[in-house]
């Protein structure tokens, strides 16, 4: 497929939505409908179960049928199979980021990180007077990932990219420029069963929600039009009450309404009960000659739009290299505040008022140091040569030791692999990670008890890996056993690749039967150098 061409897809519960586009125009659009059984627990078999042949079968078809020529594809995976989290960690610089998400988003996501194929995006924000960044994570599972990539492959199609819908969504809305960039807008999907709420702040998403409108089973297939109204009016209010409640930096002051049917009444119901503007947008009014109004055409259109359509943020799944870290400046304000605004310009106007009088006593104040300066140098002619030197000299000594300090340090790579190391009984109290001391002279040294050779005064140490004391209790029902925890735990030190990299000696300073309230445990001091 040429440069200027591009295929997007998004895999819906019932079907697949193509959408072919050129120069960033649609020039072709079909769905290929799916099995009824297919879900994303179902496609775990891979490409060559009965499902999945069944499922190339149908693409390679429905691409014969619509002389579409098979080839690169971007792929918008559906929300159901996304896990999407925000969190805030300390500021720092960003070759430090990747180390911290990747230990901080186990905490946050159900899988263990090795299971997922993620991604994130680190911005920077202000709360208060301190400088924060804020993690959006996305990730989804490498075996359902990889089933959706080896089906496309097996039908010809060679996946690219792979992001969130969420994200596709959003570029086909800025396309059309439905999402300005200096509000927060709240973009809700109506499907038959379910529905998505997503906060979007310039373009980039806040907040993201997939709720049940009818539960799966025989009952719900026959739910009155206005239950499901209630239930949907429910689930939104819900969201964006949760969201105003996480993020107090965002207020919602536009929806962005996307559904199949008929929006009349979902709109007047909504403007009344969160008091806001609501605009619709449908398949038709995006894409004029797409076979239906399902809104997943617009997810798939958001797709191939990925290189013409440049998002603040880049969430692409498919990625096996190494993220480079790139922090975000925070957004910029969006709301005049019209009492920080009278203050100031009351604030200005006295400085106006005042600056004359401000002026001649900064004038007066200039002039006096100016005569203490003039004193100061009728003195600094009688300052000697040597105590020039003595000066430049210590002046340069104080600059090596500076310039010697570490500032940086791969520690932490290391130290988030300790919980994986630590045997079942054994626990962690305290960790102190000590750095090699900058000697700046040869008095340092002296005083250190090593040996000065040669006879410049000024020397540079080499920066040195660190010291890890690692200090904790083992615990097992039969005393005896708690030394052999002790024993593994070190043996599984020495055996793991990242501690056998970073350190050249491991070893126990101290093992001591101790007491833990009632409880005999046994005490270690480790000292990893």
């Amino acid at each position: 497929m040429g440069e200027n061409k591009q295929l997007g897809v998004f895999w819906g519960r019932n079907n697949l939505c193509f959408v072919a586009t050129e120069s960033g125009k649609p020039t072709a659009i079909f769905g290929v409908p799916l099995p009824r059984e297919t879900g994303s627990g179902s496609l775990e078999a891979g490409p060559f179960s009965p499902l999945g042949m069944e499922i190339i079968s149908l693409i390679q078809n429905t691409f014969h049928q619509n002389k579409v020529a098979p080839g690169t594809v971007t792929v918008s995976l559906p929300t159901r199979d996304i896990i999407f989290r925000s969190f805030i960690i300390p500021w720092m610089q960003p070759n430090e980021v990747k180390g911290v998400v990747d230990f901080e988003a186990s905490k946050y996501v159900p899988f263990a990180l090795h299971d997922l194929s993620y991604s994130f995006y680190p911005m920077t924000v202000t709360e208060g007077n301190l400088r924060r960044i804020r993690i959006i994570f996305v990730a989804i599972k490498k075996v359902v990932l990889e089933s959706y990539r080896q089906i496309f492959e097996q039908a010809a199609l060679r996946v690219h990219i792979a992001e969130p819908a969420t994200l596709s969504l959003i570029r086909t809305m800025a396309a059309k420029e439905l999402l300005p960039r200096e509000e927060t807008v709240a973009l809700v999907e109506i499907g038959d069963e379910t529905g998505n709420i997503i906060v979007v702040d310039h373009q980039m998403p806040q907040f993201v929600r997939e709720f049940q409108l009818r539960i799966p089973g025989p009952a719900q297939k026959d739910v009155e039009p206005p239950a499901l109204m209630a239930r949907m009016m429910n689930e939104v209010r819900i969201s964006l009450n949760y969201f105003n409640r996480q993020e107090d930096r965002f207020k919602v002051k536009k929806m962005v309404l996307l559904s199949s049917s008929d929006p009349a009444d979902i709109i007047r119901r909504l403007e009344e009960d969160l008091h806001m503007p609501v605009v619709p947008v449908t398949t038709d009014s995006v894409l004029v000659n797409a076979p239906s109004s399902d809104v997943n055409f617009l997810k798939a259109y958001g797709a191939a739009l990925y290189h013409a359509i440049n998002l603040p943020v880049d969430l692409n799944l498919s990625e096996t290299r190494v993220k480079t870290v790139k922090l975000a400046a925070p957004s910029a304000p969006r709301a005049l505040n019209f009492k920080v605004a009278a203050v100031t310009i009351l604030l200005c106007l006295a400085v106006v008022f005042l600056s004359f009088f401000v002026t001649r006593a900064m004038v007066q104040k200039q002039e006096a140091r100016s005569a203490a300066l003039g004193q100061e140098l009728k003195s600094s002619k009688e300052i000697s040569v040597p105590k020039v030197r003595q000066e430049n000299e210590s002046l340069d000594k104080k600059l090596n030791y500076l310039k010697n300090i570490q500032v940086g340090s791969d520690i932490a790579a290391v130290l988030v692999a300790i919980p994986d190391l630590l045997p079942d009984g054994v626990w962690v109290d305290q960790i102190d990670i000590v750095y090699p001391d900058v000697l700046s002279s040869d008095k340092d040294k002296k005083k250190d008890g090593r040996a000065v050779s040669g006879k410049a005064d000024v020397t540079t140490q080499t920066r040195g890996k660190p010291t890890v004391d690692i200090k904790g209790y083992a615990y097992a029902s039969d005393p005896s056993d708690q030394f052999k925890l002790v024993n593994d735990l070190l043996a599984n030190f020495k055996g793991n690749k990242e501690f056998s990299a970073f350190f050249d000696n491991m070893d126990f300073e101290s093992i001591q039967a101790k007491s833990y309230g009632k409880y005999p445990v046994t005490f270690f001091y480790l000292k990893c150098r």
